[in-house]
């Protein structure tokens, strides 16, 4: 449930919302419609197995081809229900991310001076964000500490960070999600959190190896 709503989130924040300001919506492993001979030319020339929708991306918004976001689609994707094949999974992307904030980094900034490529720089900027989980657990975690340190300075300084990073949460989750069985995951929050700071240890073999996100639907 958690995984479905995170993915929810994207599609508001990084998809439709970036779609709407005028940048190209993010790409992701399913639910994505290409050109053929565009998509060929493309995949037949990709070096990435790991994160090849990242590089493809990539390669298409710097040669300023334009992502668009289909609001009213229709996607069934199954989502992770097990914790390990959930570390696994993060495991991969983070890895992912590392790789390719490193490699276009440079070129990214590059681009927007020598060509206005703001496209490009947003999609290298995304590659630099921590993972949701990761951004409110730490911002929680730093409010409290805050509280040892310096309360009457550092403590609203956090708080209100943390109490925009939850607000934006909310409102990029559509409607149909504030529901019990939400509510119920939520308290699951804590387990992902440790589960995301222990996918950090297998990032170096995730860079070596690929493992797919088993999948498996459970009574």
């Amino acid at each position: 449930m958690l995984d479905t709503v995170s993915e929810e989130i994207n599609n508001q924040i990084f998809r439709k919302g970036h779609w709407v300001l005028g940048l190209s919506s993010a790409l992701i492993g399913s639910g994505m419609a290409f050109d053929y001979l565009l998509f060929k030319d493309y995949i037949t020339s990709m070096d990435f197995i790991l994160g090849e929708e990242k590089e493809l991306e990539m390669r298409m918004i710097k040669d300023q081809i334009k992502i668009a976001y289909v609001n009213d689609a229709i996607v069934y994707d199954e989502k992770v229900q097990k914790s390990n094949v959930f570390m696994v999974q993060r495991a991969r992307w983070l890895a992912t991310q590392f790789i390719f904030a490193k490699l276009y980094f440079f070129p990214g900034i590059k681009e927007l001076f020598t060509k206005g490529n703001i496209d490009f720089l947003d999609k290298v900027i995304q590659q630099l964000l921590p993972p949701r989980i990761f951004l409110l657990g730490f911002l929680i975690l730093f409010s409290a500490l805050s509280l040892f340190i310096n309360p009457l300075l550092y403590t609203w300084a956090w708080l209100i960070l943390t109490i925009v990073c939850i607000l934006t949460l909310m409102f990029s989750t559509p409607r149909r999600f504030y529901n019990f069985k939400t509510f119920k995951a939520i308290f699951l929050l804590p387990k992902g959190f440790f589960m995301m700071l222990l996918s950090l240890t297998r990032i170096y073999k995730a860079k070596k190896k690929w493992d797919h996100t088993a999948h498996g639907l459970e009574n």
